[in-house]
């Protein structure tokens, strides 16, 4: 059974244990949110502190992998991440995919970029081959080791592939700014793969010294070898169009949405989300849209999400102070989902045809109907 696109998968951690374990799968399709059920996991596991997630489908002009499913990179506290995969056809999860090469992390990121075969390959050298980029922020015993960003890739095609060494992002072009406290992944499609990379992606990441700020490249680890690049980072705080602007304040967490990944999609906007930290946490939102009068990408200001409009109203609604979330599109629109100080798991989707008049809404008690808990992260894909 192929991957709906109409659907939007959901993983929860909540500050549980393991065992009993403390990751939760759910998923809204237009109709309604399937009950949450837990991720399997291991004892020795221990407990698992974020999550990411990516739909595992083919990336045009390839069209490997035949099984369908999400990919689910998750870390724990005490142990390295672990990829899982989720088939859609069976609706199970299986246990840990490969040896990722990955340090022990206190966050994760994820996605699927198109790209080529290395020249090497015995099968196809230099046709098209799809990557699950890995990215995450270390939780090293050292202080020089942590909030050091590690990525590595393995191919999305067949049962996953072998995955490749692990590269550091700031010393591998993008330069040092410190330790980074949060991080995300999209697919990049507007740039080849330069002669030692088979695939790049886009990363946007924060450096919490001195006041948060966001910064973004593009890059990746070659799946032949250890070796990474990477631009360097830039902020991306200009004014429209050729950014959204200033940050509307601390950024606490971040999270993009780009590309199309189905023709069953037919936004073509790229989305970026931030979590605004200080006394009033909200979550602000920038779209990237084409403008066919200049031929260009163009920004969006900063949008205020918790904001509802309709012809002659504006109302903030404050639903809660949010502190973590994530964006993906489906058919429907731009989900936008978060982690609120108090536990909840609140949820939004923004159509295109009326995209701000809309509010957030408790996943636990209005769209699953049962309470799981006190969640601590969220991922969507």
């Amino acid at each position: 059974m192929p991957e709906s696109f109409a659907n939007l998968h959901v993983l929860g951690i909540t500050d549980e244990n393991n065992p009993p374990g403390n990751v939760w799968h759910t998923m809204r399709s237009p109709t309604g949110w399937t009950p949450f059920t837990r991720v399997p996991l291991q004892p020795q596991d221990g407990r698992a502190v974020d999550v990411a997630c990516v739909r595992r489908v083919a990336i045009a002009p390839e069209t490997a992998p035949l099984t369908q499913g999400l990919w689910a990179l998750i870390a724990f506290e005490n142990s390295p991440p672990q990829l899982r995969f989720r088939d859609s056809n069976t609706s199970q999860w299986s246990g840990s995919v490969g040896t990722i090469p990955l340090p022990i992390a206190r966050r994760v990121a994820i996605t699927v970029s198109p790209g080529v075969a290395p020249a090497n390959d015995p099968v196809n050298p230099g046709g098209p081959r799809a990557y699950v980029h890995m990215v995450v922020i270390a939780n090293g015993a050292t202080p020089q080791d942590q909030g050091r960003i590690i990525a590595s890739i393995m191919p999305n095609r067949g049962s996953g592939g072998a995955p490749s060494g692990i590269a550091e992002v700031q010393t591998s072009g993008a330069g040092d700014l410190g330790s980074a406290s949060e991080v995300a992944l999209a697919p990049d499609r507007s740039l080849s793969p330069l002669p030692d990379q088979e695939s790049i992606a886009s990363l946007a990441t924060v450096f919490p010294d001195p006041d948060g700020a966001l910064f973004f490249t593009l890059g990746g680890v070659s799946a032949s070898g250890a070796s990474g690049r990477w631009a360097p980072f830039r902020a991306r705080d200009q004014n429209p169009p050729r950014g959204p602007g200033g940050r509307p304040g601390e950024v606490w967490d971040v999270a993009l949405a780009q590309g199309q990944s189905s023709s069953a999609i037919t936004d073509t906007n790229n989305y970026m989300a931030i979590a605004r930290g200080g006394p009033d946490p909200d979550i602000y939102g920038a779209t990237l849209s084409y403008a066919t009068a200049t031929a260009s990408y163009d920004w969006s200001s900063w949008e205020n999400y918790e904001i509802f409009k309709a012809p002659f109203i504006s109302v903030d609604t404050e639903p809660g102070f949010f502190y973590r979330l994530d964006i993906s599109k489906t058919s429907e629109g731009l989900h936008v989902i978060g982690v609120t100080g108090t536990g909840q798991l609140l949820h939004q989707l923004r159509t295109p045809a009326a995209p701000a008049s809309v509010i957030f809404r408790d996943v636990e008690l209005v769209g699953v109907g049962t309470e799981i808990g006190f969640f601590t992260a969220v991922a969507c894909g």
